[in-house]
């Protein structure tokens, strides 16, 4: 056991009585998976902090029932990124979606948890696709248009070529009309001029642009947010609408909700989302 330090972005964050798990380096990648008794598991890539447990399940519950929740026919979908499959796992809740190309661009991530219940059992689905091919290589074979388009991808220095023009120029020939892209923009102790950055040129590649965060309220958190892009203002989807069509059970959605969902979208270009911190024991 020992005392967990990382620094991301130039904060120095920490954990008691912390171990390393597993540590995976494929190629340019390398994954830690850490255990701590305050923060439960810790998934560090490329030397970055991605999320804990405690804050696992709020991250990509919200990310992926909000944004699904905003488009009207989410069929078509493209995950770039999120290895772990928790963010994949919850897309797939909804029973609309046709199909889901799914891009590994973190290899160790992918090693560390590919053989986890979770995973398991996504590979298994006809609808899902899974490619390990580079993001630009695949983006660039041709595939079908997408309705929406999940880029969940780190900031770390080996993810560089994917804050070029290139990136967001070939997602944007990507979308149908009427369809969203969201991109992750990491956390309040990120590089903010990276994050001006992303900021500036998703706002050159799409019609609408904004930005949303979610609060993290311990010790090891942060403020992390996406920057998402849509030919509608995703701030005035009726959550009346969405109260009626969710097709998730409470019991399998422990965090989103219409209100949170209008809270996040409905503040100005840096929103906040607070709530309670739900612990998440799934696997990992």
């Amino acid at each position: 056991m020992k005392k967990f330090e990382i620094l991301n972005g130039g904060a120095c964050l920490s954990a008691k009585n912390a171990k390393l798990v597993k540590n995976v380096k494929e190629g340019q990648f390398q994954s830690q998976l850490w255990q701590s008794d305050e923060l439960g598991w810790m998934l560090v890539e490329d030397g970055l902090l991605r999320y804990s447990q405690q804050d696992a399940l709020i991250y990509n519950e919200m990310l992926a029932h909000s944004i699904m929740h905003s488009h009207h026919q989410p069929l078509n979908i493209l995950v770039i990124g999120a290895a772990d499959g928790m963010l994949v796992e919850n897309i797939l809740k909804h029973n609309i979606v046709r199909r889901l190309d799914w891009v590994i661009n973190q290899k160790a991530t992918w090693s560390m948890c590919e053989e986890n219940k979770t995973i398991a059992a996504i590979k298994k689905l006809d609808k899902v696709n899974i490619s390990m091919e580079t993001p630009l290589d695949f983006l660039r074979s041709g595939p079908k248009p997408y309705d929406v388009v999940f880029s969940e991808v780190s900031l770390a220095k080996t993810d560089q070529l994917l804050r070029t023009h290139d990136y967001y120029q070939v997602v944007a020939k990507l979308i149908k009309p009427g369809g969203i892209a969201v991109f992750q923009s990491g956390m309040t102790f990120f590089d903010q001029k990276v994050i001006a950055t992303q900021s500036k040129m998703v706002a050159e590649h799409f019609h609408s642009s904004g930005k949303m965060a979610l609060m993290q309220n311990f010790s090891v958190g942060g403020l992390k947010s996406w920057m998402w892009a849509s030919a509608h203002d995703i701030s005035e989807v009726n959550v009346g609408l969405i109260a009626k069509r969710l097709e998730i059970s409470p019991i399998h959605c422990e965090y989103y909700s219409p209100e949170r969902h209008k809270l996040l979208f409905n503040q100005s270009t840096e929103c906040v989302a607070a709530g309670d911190i739900t612990e998440s024991s799934e696997e990992i």
